[in-house]
């Protein structure tokens, strides 16, 4: 009902676009409004809402976006996607963003379920509730400089198998990333300090959890299924040295967790509730070397059956000749890897940029890559 009456409201909201033919243009087959109030600024639009219609445009196939425009013999820069522009089109299979663009308007790619790939440019600072609800697009690599993933925005992308945060990131509100039931592994980078109600619920296939949030806020206050890893069946968990506070009801429920690598030296002051469902008879707890005694003795953590040693966690080079990785066309590629082998894929300052087990991995960004499998590392560098 909550998720009903906002996107109601929402709906009201836009409805209410006066305006005549002459408040946007149209050239190559793209419609584009002038900004009021900035000189030679246009966003991509949907002319049909002149009309107070939130009916789709004819776009279709792959629409590509440029930087600038000239119409009339005055050039504009186009700096933004506004609401609705693709409302629920079937028709559209993919969008190239220019750099230049700073915001992605509400319900922009709303219901777009042709369309698989949007790229976001690293000029990107906003991106509004509902953008990409319900479209088919496959990942999204938000770039620098985004500080909130606001309600909605990739709710029920259904063929989402990949999304990864910049290290900007403060906020995931309610419903951020709901039912991307694809999505099989995330990092939750160390910048997030709120992860709202249902935030991931109904992520039915993610297994992996990287969580490096230093100080995340507890979800003591939510209930049953607003807890934000709600009905996703995690199996491996994996707590950085970046984490200094673990949220109350983190991990609640987590019934089938099988593993948790804790990479913290010292063993957090936590409340019963961090780990209220998770079994720990069963589940297996990785802590460093150094630190197994100070694990069995400390509240909470003695409780786990298994407290095992991990080595560190720092990178290192291993000469491992069975094990290539090649790098082209904005992915890089794994090969011989066994099957399920786990892979991370660190920057040169490194952040983890992906963890998974796909042999093929988009990356959008040039630079040097640390791509660890299992326990070989090599590195590659993309042109």
């Amino acid at each position: 009902m909550k998720r009903t009456l906002l996107l109601t409201l929402f709906t009201m909201i836009i409805c209410t676009v006066n305006g005549t033919a002459a408040d946007y243009f149209i050239e190559d087959g793209i419609c584009y409004f002038p900004i009021t109030g900035q000189n030679n600024s246009v966003e991509v639009g949907n002319q049909s809402l002149v009309a107070g219609s939130i009916t789709s445009t004819p776009y279709a196939g792959k629409v590509v976006v440029p930087a600038t425009v000239t119409h009339e013999m005055v050039t504009y820069n186009v700096v933004g996607v506004t609401y609705n522009a693709f409302f629920e089109n079937k028709n559209v299979t993919s969008v190239e963003l220019p750099n230049g663009i700073l915001s992605i308007g509400q319900s922009a790619f709303y219901g777009c379920r042709n369309l698989t790939s949007v790229n976001l440019p690293s000029t990107l600072e906003y991106i509004a509730p509902f953008a990409f609800a319900y479209s088919g697009i496959k990942s999204a690599i938000i770039p620098e400089g985004v500080m909130t993933i606001y309600p909605h925005v990739f709710d029920s992308c259904d063929a989402l198998e990949a999304i990864s945060f910049p290290t900007t990131l403060k906020t995931i509100g309610e419903y951020g990333v709901f039912k991307c039931t694809k999505l099989s592994n995330l990092i939750i980078p160390s910048t997030v300090t709120s992860i709202g109600e249902y935030a991931f619920s109904g992520c039915t296939s993610l297994k992996s959890l990287d969580y490096y949030a230093a100080n995340c806020g507890d979800f003591t206050n939510y209930t049953g299924s607003a807890h934000p890893f709600f009905n996703c069946p995690l199996e491996k968990v994996v707590f950085e040295s970046t984490v200094t506070h673990l949220p109350a009801g983190l991990l609640y429920p987590s019934e089938g967790l099988k593993e948790i690598y804790s990479y913290i030296s010292s063993p957090l002051t936590i409340g019963e509730d961090v780990f209220h469902s998770v079994d720990k008879p069963s589940c297996k707890l990785y802590v460093p070397e150094n630190s197994v005694d100070l694990y069995k003795t400390a509240e909470v953590w003695k409780e786990f059956s298994n407290i095992l040693a991990v080595s560190s966690s720092g990178i290192a080079e291993d000469s491992e000749d069975m094990i290539s990785v090649a790098g082209s066309c904005g992915k890089i590629v794994i090969m011989g890897a066994p099957e399920g082998t786990e892979i991370r894929i660190y920057s040169i300052n490194g952040i983890i940029v992906y963890t998974g087990t796909a042999c093929e991995v988009p990356i959008d960004k040039t630079g040097l890559y640390v791509v660890k499998v299992g326990n070989v590392v090599k590195k590659i560098i993309l042109r």
